[in-house]
């Protein structure tokens, strides 16, 4: 039971959020790339906290065509971006370029630029190691 509850179960309103985070997901198939955002405006709307959200990457990650998945996520302090590597990239070294850490298969880092912005400086850091 105390497994399901720390794991396994989601409010009603999480599973609306984590519906409409996957329905805007983008699959740049080019790259291997798959990523999603979630905003401030929507944890107001569904009335989700910030840190019930951190494992909303392991959703999107899911995506059989992807090799890295990444999740942008509104927080008071910025943008935190989580990165998730399948096999051939390591996340860990592109999220260590823009001033993050983590590992080779799991990294992430927080920015005060915006999710577009971000995500532009984030393509230029895959690329230099696709």
């Amino acid at each position: 039971r105390l497994n399901r509850e720390l794991f396994d179960e989601h409010s009603y309103a999480y599973l609306q959020l984590a519906s409409r985070v996957l329905a805007r997901a983008v699959l740049d198939e080019g790259r291997g790339l798959i990523y999603s955002r979630v905003t401030q405006a929507d944890l107001a709307e569904f009335g989700v906290e910030y840190d019930e959200v951190e494992g909303m990457i392991d959703w999107v990650r899911t995506a059989s065509e992807a090799e890295v998945a990444v999740i942008y996520k509104e927080a008071s302090d910025g943008v935190r971006v989580s990165m998730r590597s399948l096999n051939k990239v390591d996340v860990g070294a592109v999220a260590g370029t823009l001033g993050g850490g983590g590992h080779v298969r799991a990294a992430g880092f927080t920015t005060a630029l915006p999710i577009d912005a971000v995500h532009s400086v984030l393509l230029r850091a895959l690329d230099a190691v696709l």
